[in-house]
């Protein structure tokens, strides 16, 4: 025991000894975290702790600190740059003076859990509305300053302004948001186009397959009268349905590409009623369709005839094309106001409602491609709006819906004085019998280097009484010409060797040396107007596209023949 007590008072004698002012120091500071601990004035914690202040309000947050009642205490400079109020004005508002109606349930909400100590903080990204009405967004977290014992006393706010990267993420929604309608648009445009590629390889397989059969068939022999004829009309109706796809697909891409030109003259409209009816009613009376006509005379406009009968045929024959045999189309002509209006209805098989706005697009169809019951690719109503925009007029459609028919009215700025052409013109699709005799004796070169092409119009206009003489180049023609100048020169413009352009200004130097002229006709599977132009400019005196239509072609060679032809039939 003795032993113990010694080593004991050797350890108190190794401590060395505490003087009373280092006691007394340490009593002080232990009195002073006590005092801090129980300190819940939020003036005298501000006045104290410099430390917190100085963070406070150098801070690159907004911060502030509000109590129970919601009222800012106090508030640092970020805080104000952000909201737009001066420090002044902030004390005495609340959360609920700077946020944006859209988000005061959510933050009342938040703010009752704290306070019940259900969540110590809470993060939010939320609008601000700033002084000048402007709008901001914020990175909030809120926390609460608690007393000793567990109690709420304040609110800490801190708010990051994180308008740059709402208005980045926004950009960014913005452009995926283009980035996949574009995407959807070109996905969908090249649908249509693939759809538009398989209805155009039908259109000209089809027919093509009729043609060739009924072809093989007359040079096998055997086909009595009437087989002949069912043959020559079958590859006449194929054919120009071939020719109606090709003149559709030319149309639309000059029309794109903005080159169609119009010659605008005053014209009479029911005399364009007239020809767009002739021109579809065989094959309207083929499928029992009867097409009934009331047009207004004297009724005109100021546009293309030749364009406008186009529009009228077109939505002829989509009339015809829906309608059911026993039916008819109703054809009607009528001024209201300062507009002349065009009405082509039927009682066939009518529009959806849901495709009723997209029926002049170019390339849609209400059909599915590979089960439709109707011929056509898409092209002829949204040529009929592109025509009619060009004349400044106006096109609608109307339908009760599927089975109840439809209607298209055509509007068109009126001009009562439209002059009617006062010469006497032949019928406007006159049979091969009707036309047998109005070039007889006429002396007609023509050159192509195709030699189906020269055969074959050789052929048509010695029927018509012609004396033809053909070529198969620029050189053959103008041999023909320099040995005895012709009454009427057809010529391809496009040949080998020498084209059909450089051929006339030969021919035209030559006229000039002799004195001698004759009407020149352009032909070309080219249907551009640039190349229109250009064959006018050369000296042709008119233009002929390939395929031509036999009939018209004759009709226009009596009329360049002049007092040389023989008088057509009356009609």
């Amino acid at each position: 025991m003795r032993k113990k007590a010694s080593q004991k008072r050797a350890v108190r004698r190794l401590r060395p000894p505490q003087s009373k002012a280092k006691r007394a120091s340490a009593s002080a500071a232990s009195a002073r975290m006590a005092a801090h601990e129980k300190h819940s004035d939020v003036g005298s914690f501000w006045e104290r702790e410099d430390y917190f202040r100085k963070i406070f309000e150098d801070a690159p947050l907004g911060m502030a600190i509000s109590g129970r009642d919601f009222l800012f205490r106090k508030v640092n400079a970020e805080f104000c740059r952000i909201m737009g109020y001066a420090e002044s004005e902030l004390i005495g508002m609340t959360f609920k003076d700077l946020t944006h109606p859209e988000h005061l349930a959510e933050d009342e909400g938040n703010i009752k859990r704290l306070i019940r100590g259900d969540m110590p903080s809470y993060q939010a990204e939320k609008r601000y509305v700033r002084k000048d009405n402007q709008v901001v967004w914020g990175a909030l977290t809120v926390s609460t300053i608690r007393d000793a014992s567990g109690g709420f006393q304040y609110f800490l706010v801190m708010v990051e302004d994180v308008s740059g990267r709402k208005r980045i993420e926004a950009e960014r929604a913005q452009g995926l948001a283009m980035e996949q309608a574009a995407r959807a648009e070109a996905e969908a445009a090249d649908q249509a186009k693939d759809d538009f590629l398989a209805v155009v390889s039908h259109e000209l397989r089809t027919p093509i397959t009729a043609v060739l059969g009924w072809s093989w068939l007359l040079r096998f022999g055997g086909l009595g009268a009437k087989e002949q004829n069912d043959a020559a009309l079958s590859i006449e109706r194929n054919m120009r349905q071939q020719q109606r796809v090709v003149n559709d697909i030319l149309d639309m891409s000059s029309l794109v590409r903005r080159q169609l030109a119009l010659n605008k003259r005053p014209v009479e409209l029911a005399g364009v009623l007239r020809a767009a009816c002739d021109s579809i009613r065989v094959w309207a009376e083929m499928r029992g369709v009867r097409i009934r006509s009331d047009a207004a005379a004297g009724i005109g406009t100021v546009g293309d005839s030749a364009r406008l009968q186009q529009v009228f045929g077109n939505l002829l024959h989509n009339a015809v094309k829906f309608s059911s045999a026993g039916s008819e189309v109703r054809v009607r002509l009528y001024a209201q106001g300062e507009q002349a209006k065009i009405s082509i209805s039927d009682d066939g098989r009518g529009i959806d409602p849901d495709f009723l706005q997209s029926v002049f697009e170019p390339f849609r169809q209400e059909e599915n491609p590979l089960v439709r019951r109707y011929r056509g690719i898409g092209l002829g109503l949204s040529i009929v709006k592109q025509l009619v925009d060009l004349h400044g007029g106006s096109v609608e459609a109307y339908s009760a819906g599927p089975g109840r028919g439809a209607e298209f009215i055509v509007s068109l700025a009126l001009a009562l004085d439209a002059q009617k052409e006062a010469r006497i013109r032949p019928p406007s699709h006159p049979s091969p019998r009707e036309l047998s005799r109005v070039l007889t004796d006429l002396d007609i070169v023509v050159v192509d280097d195709d030699q189906d092409t020269v055969q074959m119009l050789s052929t048509v206009l010695a029927t018509c009484g012609a004396k033809v003489r053909a070529a198969g180049s620029g050189a053959e023609a103008f041999a023909l010409v320099e040995a005895k100048a012709p009454e009427l020169f057809i010529c391809d413009l496009a040949m080998p060797d020498e084209d059909g352009f450089a051929l006339m200004a030969r021919i035209r130097q030559r006229n000039q040396q002799t004195g001698r002229t004759f009407p020149a006709v352009a032909l070309t599977a080219y249907s551009d107007s640039e190349t229109h132009d250009r064959a006018l400019q050369a000296g042709f005196q008119c233009y002929a596209t390939k395929p031509v239509d036999v009939a018209e072609f004759v009709l226009t060679l009596w009329r360049l023949a002049g007092n040389k032809a023989k008088p057509a039939p009356a009609e």
